[in-house]
């Protein structure tokens, strides 16, 4: 049952507040501190020129840096041959020190493999953490105060994910040394209803709000209408909450009405296509695109998350969220640097 995941524990890798106006028994963690953050989410850390400086003329003090997926493995075999059910999968590779004082090492679970671990989250917990931990050292990355996990539970596996968080922070609990490592989350909208997660803190995803699947969507990254409805759960909810906006863009593939798939790569001079409207256009001839291959009438829709939605998200959420909580962008890279003005950025900061 620990085959895999227990070879995987030691990483091939090199060199590697705010405070809502409610009830009494609010979550409000007195160390976290407010910092301009970013998410780092590549499997190689290795900064260009255009990344290094965003840091510096930003002023990051946290990253948040995703370390390894938990995900289900469909390749197990009989009760004599059998390896693990859940394995990790792309695991980060350190080509450098990062340059950041604040590192959250962040993983994320899918839903099936938290399925999975259902009666044994004691076990996995305890694979993770050690994982994590290992990785930390093996890549000198000290002081870290803070691990996250990211999964979208829902109503049905709460349960499971609540029982492996508190099994975390338990497991973090035993290793401490000179201070305590928090245990923080990412919350979705839809997760803005439920009970929050027994964690120190929550990271509240403001993007992917809109369903990609469905092809006469205007923009599934983010949209004010998409958001609106959960901004009254924000009043109430009893987590300290930190907010992350994107500055990505991504194409989504749809043939014969149905969704084919997602294009991290969104320049398409390549192919042969029709400019219809509302970012979308129509493919004329076979191709192929991030590898991936398009045909004839399929329709590719671009969606970007402009500063202007951005910023209309953020400045309704800063309303109802007081003094305290930090803005994070996701996530760091330098195609994503170059789609804002610098002082869009100073302004998304402010």
């Amino acid at each position: 049952m620990e085959r895999v995941f227990l070879i995987l524990l030691v990483p091939i890798v090199i060199v590697c507040v705010c405070i809502f106006d409610i009830h009494d028994d609010a979550i409000i963690p007195s160390d976290h501190k407010e910092y301009n953050s970013a998410y780092y989410w590549k499997t190689t850390f290795q900064l260009d020129d255009t990344e290094r400086q965003f840091l510096a003329t930003h002023n990051i003090e946290r990253l948040y840096i995703r370390m390894f997926d938990v995900v289900e493995n469909t390749l197990f075999g009989d009760d004599e041959t059998r390896v693990e059910k859940i394995v990790p999968n792309a695991t980060i590779t350190f080509r450098e020190i990062v340059p950041v004082s604040h590192i959250v090492p962040t993983i994320y679970i899918t839903v099936e493999a938290l399925r999975i671990m259902d009666g044994e989250q004691n076990d996995w917990a305890e694979k993770i953490v050690t994982r994590i931990m290992n990785m930390c050292s093996y890549n000198e990355i000290t002081g870290v105060d803070e691990i996250q996990v990211d999964c979208d539970w829902t109503a049905t596996t709460k349960d499971i994910f609540f029982k492996l968080c508190r099994a975390m922070k338990t497991e973090l609990t035993k290793r401490k040394s000179t201070k305590d490592i928090a245990l923080s989350s990412t919350i979705r909208l839809h997760q803005l209803k439920q009970t929050p997660p027994p964690v120190d803190r929550g990271v509240l995803m403001v993007y992917n709000t809109g369903s990609f699947r469905n092809p006469d969507a205007k923009n599934s990254i983010l949209s004010y209408d998409d958001v609106q409805p959960y901004l009254n759960s924000l009043k109430t909810y009893p987590l300290h909450l930190d907010f992350a906006y994107p500055m990505f863009s991504w194409g989504l593939v749809y043939r014969n009405g149905h969704f084919k798939g997602l294009l991290r790569d969104t320049d398409i001079s390549s192919l042969h296509t029709e400019k219809l409207s509302d970012g979308r256009y129509q493919i004329l001839r076979d191709g192929y695109i991030s590898g991936k291959k398009v045909v004839q009438d399929d329709i590719i829709r671009i969606e970007n998350s402009d500063y202007e939605t951005v910023s209309k998200v953020k400045h309704a959420i800063d309303e109802i969220a007081c003094n305290g909580h930090s803005t994070i962008l996701y996530h760091l890279s330098s195609e994503n640097i170059k789609r804002y003005e610098e002082d869009e950025i100073n302004e998304l900061y402010k």
